[in-house]
């Protein structure tokens, strides 16, 4: 799974990848500013969040500041220097989120976690729990209000696992059996006719006992009806047989009425009668 979240600035949180960690099969692997850290779930949320902002490269007051812009570098709340550990652990705001929730009150509290909590966890959250966090002490500065981290990050979650991750298909492929049966000797002709309001196709092909290829051919043709197609092809693929002297022919149709009228000498439609009088003529 991977995920792009874009922070302020467009600085990206460039990648959550849920891959096993070195030494733990439950961890979680991030890539933050082209480093590689490990954080396993046995870890506290102050050490989790101590290994990411070490970096201390998110576009903070303090950051921004040290790299040369005019800008005030203190915490609007709490008018110490904003730096990337300021605003996750240390801002008085964050600080009451942490202190009145336990990592697993945090996953049970949530509204939105008592519906979800089944397909996620705390490493699927946390990431989304940096987030808020960074788009709530913008909300403090701009609207003066503060947001509420626990249920967005859920949302959030829950969305992404259910719109954008490649979670586990539960679906079994369904392989169809599809087998050609050659004959036991000599040649096979698979005819097929097709009919639309103003013109008709037939096309056949000849193939022997090993499934090759022999001869092959198509056109467009001027009938009324699927049927007289399917029975056009077939009437020309069995005289293209008798000046190829091809014998031991065993023939395929997907049409049922025509397979039946071949041997059925009670047949009443005229027209039809017809065709197949002009099949058998071609046959003797």
């Amino acid at each position: 799974m991977q995920d792009h979240l874009v922070f302020l600035n467009d600085f990206l949180f460039n990648r959550v990848i849920e891959v096993p960690a070195i030494g733990n099969a439950e961890g979680l692997t991030v890539l933050w500013d082209n480093s590689i850290l490990e954080l396993g779930d046995v870890a506290t949320i102050e050490q989790e969040i101590h290994a990411i902002v070490k970096h201390d490269r998110l576009s903070t007051k303090y950051y921004l500041h040290h790299i040369g812009i005019d800008t005030d570098p203190l915490c609007f709340s709490c008018h110490l220097p904003e730096t990337t550990k300021h605003i996750f652990l240390e801002c008085k705001h964050v600080k009451k989120f942490w202190d009145k929730n336990s990592l697993s009150e945090l996953y049970t509290n949530s509204t939105v976690a008592s519906t979800s909590k089944h397909c996620l966890s705390w490493k699927n959250v946390f990431p989304f729990f940096l987030w808020c966090i960074w788009l709530n002490s913008n909300t403090n500065i701009f609207n003066k209000t503060n947001l509420d981290i626990p249920n967005i990050a859920y949302e959030r979650a829950v969305e992404y696992h259910f719109l954008a991750s490649k979670g586990k298909s539960t679906r079994k492929m369904v392989v169809p059996s599809t087998i050609w049966t050659p004959p036991m000797s000599g040649i096979a002709l698979n005819v097929d006719g097709s009919f639309n309001l103003t013109q008709g196709g037939v096309e056949f092909v000849f193939r022997n006992n090993e499934g090759c290829w022999i001869v092959g051919f198509s056109a467009s043709i001027n009938v009324q009806s699927s049927f007289e197609a399917e029975t056009t092809a077939l009437i020309i693929g069995i005289k293209m047989a008798l000046q190829m002297r091809l014998s031991q022919l065993t023939v395929a149709t997907d049409s049922k009425k025509l397979a039946t009228l071949l041997f059925d000498s009670s047949a009443s439609d005229c027209s039809m009668m017809n065709l197949t009088s002009l099949l058998f003529a071609g046959i003797y």
